[in-house]
């Protein structure tokens, strides 16, 4: 009976009803779910992708009636203007990755690209929701615990810069995703919410929060200057707040999201940031183009020499299965 439904079976259906309610209806006459496919992909796939994966991919593509020569196994040219030209036919992303929207639709998105019900705890409540302090003009930053008490400590922050807010996205499915055992998840949805507010990068006195941490701090520019680091080390309550919060917890990997450069910065251990990137089909390469002194990243290495913390660079638009795609990407790279 449905109210005997297992925990496991419930998010498993929460799942995919997300999945066919966000996937655009499929033409009529091609395979409507992965059920219906004669093989299944593992993974996401891009330019350069090989192996028994891009062969499920091209076949199905050609099954449909889009262009290709005989399925060579290799994610070339023809591939990717096959999967551009399926994704502008179905109100997708045309950016010619085959990734978990893409590969819903075609029918052949195998169930391991996401976490397994199994691998995770049936409890997925919050342990605690705490406010670490107060922006400039007094809005609350929060910060949530779940997980397992005492175990690898996580943290996930979804925004620094509040004209960048598409890592809440990814840290709504993260609020309610069951977490693998084992793992303290800590979240923090905005360090910034008064910059979220005003629709800016800076914190309402202008300041560039991730110039102002005090580890390896120094003055850069004046206010309006788009890098302003603020008047001194942790001048500013937000900084204040997430530096106790990392003091406290000490963060075995911590995680942060920007915009909107689709790329994964390099950082501490690759076994961790590179399973993030395979995992969301990103490219892994340094952010350039400011100065980076008193940044977040700094700051964590700090508090915990032996931990990792990166950035993610999110692309311009993250709608609601590519956020699903990065939620599950953080524990398959911490798993890692």
């Amino acid at each position: 009976m449905r109210a005997n439904r297992s925990p496991r079976r419930r998010w498993a259906s929460a799942l995919i009803a997300t999945c066919l309610a966000t996937v655009p209806a499929i033409a009529a006459g091609g395979p409507t779910s992965a059920s219906a496919a004669t093989c299944e992909v593992a993974r996401p796939l891009r330019w350069g992708s090989k192996g028994a994966d891009v062969q499920c991919l091209e076949q199905t593509l050609v099954d449909r009636g889009y262009s290709l020569t005989t399925p060579d196994q290799f994610y070339g040219a023809a591939t990717s203007d096959a999967v551009r030209s399926y994704q502008s036919a179905h109100g997708l992303l045309a950016d010619s990755v085959a990734g978990v929207v893409t590969l819903t639709s075609l029918g052949i998105l195998a169930a391991t690209v996401l976490p397994s019900p199994a691998d995770h705890s049936r409890d997925d409540t919050t342990i605690r929701s705490e406010v670490i302090g107060t922006s400039v003009q007094g809005r609350a930053i929060e910060a949530i615990e779940r997980g397992t008490p005492g175990g690898r400590v996580v943290l996930a922050v979804g925004d620094i810069h509040g004209d960048e807010g598409a890592g809440e996205a990814v840290i709504n499915w993260l609020r309610t995703m069951p977490v693998p055992q084992g793992i303290d998840l800590w979240l923090v949805p905005t360090m910034n919410p008064d910059g979220q507010a005003l629709g800016q990068r800076h914190n309402a006195n202008g300041v560039d929060l991730n110039r102002n941490f005090p580890r390896k701090w120094g003055p850069l520019g004046t206010p309006g200057y788009w890098q302003y680091a603020g008047p001194s080390a942790a001048s500013e309550p937000e900084t204040k707040a997430m530096v106790a919060l990392l003091d406290r917890i000490k963060p075995d990997v911590t995680l942060w999201y920007h915009q909107d450069l689709n790329q994964v910065d390099p950082a501490g251990d690759p076994a961790v940031y590179e399973a993030y990137a395979r995992f969301t089909a990103m490219r892994v390469e340094n952010v350039t183009g400011g100065t980076y002194t008193g940044t977040a990243t700094q700051y964590c290495y700090g508090v915990s020499p032996d931990g990792t913390a990166f950035v993610v660079e999110l692309p311009p638009r993250v709608p609601g299965l590519m956020a699903l795609r990065h939620a599950s990407a953080l524990f398959a790279a911490v798993k890692a």
